[in-house]
């Protein structure tokens, strides 16, 4: 279940950059405001989560005020990370968001030391070597690029700092919590936040309800968000911390090819070469990753 979980996240989010991309307004296609979509995207996903909690009989829910604190606080720090990611998938494209994205590994684990929610690992080794690897992906990309787009590269940067924070906080102090529960609840104060900012931001702006990019919102908001979601959740409970932030090695390699699909992009030789130190980061991070969880196990079902 761990290994499908892992694989879950890494192949849909992979994806979801690019999706993010056609769900944004643009005058040729239609499309939906940075906030809105978001807002919107998880409106979507917290309906379908709390019918399923429902369904599920709302098993193993969050108790206590510490529980349901650390899930608020962690909704308002999602919904501004994805904010900040739409809001610079305005700038940058999928691949080089995702690339700027491969930080996760090294400020979640300081995050994690700081707060002694668990100590650094050997396993950080291989997120050194995947982030040397996404370096030289990131290099071309920008090479590509240009460096016209620092502002958008600052807003992926803000977002990659409050995924952090949210991670640390889930990962020490909501613990026993189904993840089916945990992403009900996550979901839901990341919708009313963002709809509280697109709300006072983006009235009055030009959104055109179409085809693909509604296709793409409805992707982002069942697979991008409720499906991805529970499965990291479940890794959270399972998985070491640096195993899960290791997600972000191996997305630009799928988000980068998808942008040569779509003509967003381009992956010469060292882009190759790239995606091939981070593959190897991310065995190594595996490997040396294994073992239970540090930190209290939840209780039997």
């Amino acid at each position: 279940m761990t290994a499908l979980a892992y694989v879950a996240c890494a192949l849909i989010w992979g994806t979801t950059w690019f999706a993010i991309r056609v769900c944004l307004y643009h005058p040729a296609r239609g499309g939906y405001p940075p906030l809105t979509g978001a807002a919107l995207r998880f409106l979507v996903a917290a309906a379908i989560l709390w019918a399923a909690f429902a369904l599920s009989g709302r098993r193993r829910r969050p108790h206590g005020a510490r529980a349901h604190l650390a899930l608020l606080g962690a909704g308002v720090l999602n919904a501004l990370g994805y904010a900040a990611v739409y809001l610079g998938e305005t700038r940058v494209s999928g691949g080089t968001a995702s690339v700027l994205y491969a930080l996760l590994p090294f400020l979640v684990t300081l995050f994690a030391a700081l707060s002694g929610t668990e100590r650094p690992s050997r396993a950080l080794l291989g997120a050194v070597l995947g982030f040397a690897g996404v370096a030289v992906i990131g290099s071309e990309s920008f090479a590509v690029g240009g460096a016209a787009r620092l502002t958008g590269v600052v807003w992926i940067l803000a977002s990659v700092t409050t995924a952090s924070l949210y991670t640390v906080v889930l990962k020490r102090f909501v613990v026993g919590v189904s993840p089916l529960a945990m992403n009900a609840h996550f979901a839901l104060y990341g919708c009313l936040t963002l709809s509280v900012l697109a709300l006072c931001t983006e009235r009055g702006a030009p959104t055109q309800v179409t085809l693909r990019p509604t296709l793409a919102l409805l992707y982002l908001a069942l697979f991008g968000t409720a499906v991805t979601f529970v499965a990291y959740f479940y890794l959270l409970q399972h998985a070491r911390l640096v195993v899960v932030s290791s997600l972000v090695l191996v997305e630009p390699v799928l988000a980068l090819c998808i942008d040569v699909v779509a003509g967003d992009g381009q992956l010469g030789p060292r882009g190759y070469a790239g995606a091939a130190l981070v593959l190897a980061g991310t065995v190594v991070v595996a490997l040396l990753g294994r073992g239970p969880a540090v930190g209290p196990a939840p209780p039997p079902a």
